[in-house]
């Protein structure tokens, strides 16, 4: 839905020169201190990645609820019994 919001944007990101350097010197910066910290640096992006992968699996796995009836119909006020 929000994707050619996101795409018209990061069009007019892109055409400024001085945003786009500094989104260039952003990325390149990332990638050189993936380098830098090299073992660590690839074992938490690796973490982050399976850490998304497992909860897309466990929300598309959770089970579904089996009662249909209104789950708020127990707190309803009942009418008073009237006797007579």
């Amino acid at each position: 839905m929000f994707k050619g919001a996101a795409l018209f944007g990061l069009m007019f990101v892109f055409i400024a020169p001085q945003s786009r350097e500094f989104v260039v010197g952003l990325v390149s910066q990332t990638a050189e201190s993936l380098d830098t910290w090299a073992p660590l640096s690839y074992y938490t992006l690796g973490g982050l990645v399976a850490l998304v992968l497992l909860s897309v699996i466990l929300i598309k796995t959770w089970p579904q609820r089996a009662d249909s009836a209104n789950p708020m119909a127990k707190y309803r006020r009942q009418a008073p019994f009237d006797e007579n």
